[in-house]
């Protein structure tokens, strides 16, 4: 039997509001597993996604180490899971993956997340 496995995503972030922004919207209308980290610097980050091995990573800008020299560290030790930076500033939605992605609405960030 074939089992096909749910899409994870890793939520981290400082903000207990934010936290359960992002976990309750990602599952409104979906079937994703959600898993909140409370890394707080790249080695616990790097440790819970060894742990969790999470289809994408999910944080805001304002987490430390949503840098870019900590993202390219992230995605050089494990280059499978998509990050995506939420900015709380403006309406951006980064994405980092080896593909790029126009996200306009809820459902294309959805389908980053888990393509059809």
């Amino acid at each position: 039997m074939i089992s096909i496995k749910t899409p994870c995503v890793l939520v981290v972030e400082a903000d207990v509001l934010l936290k359960r922004a992002f976990a309750s919207l990602l599952t409104w209308g979906s079937d994703l597993e959600i898993v909140i980290s409370e890394a707080g610097d790249v080695q616990e980050l790097l440790d819970d996604i060894s742990k969790t091995k999470p289809d994408v990573v999910l944080f805001s800008e304002s987490i430390p180490f949503s840098r870019i020299d900590s993202l390219s560290h992230l995605l050089t030790i494990h280059p499978m899971p998509k990050v995506i930076i939420v900015s709380e500033d403006t309406n951006w939605i980064h994405i980092f993956s080896q593909e790029d992605k126009l996200v306009t609405d809820l459902s294309d960030l959805l389908l980053v997340i888990k393509p059809v």
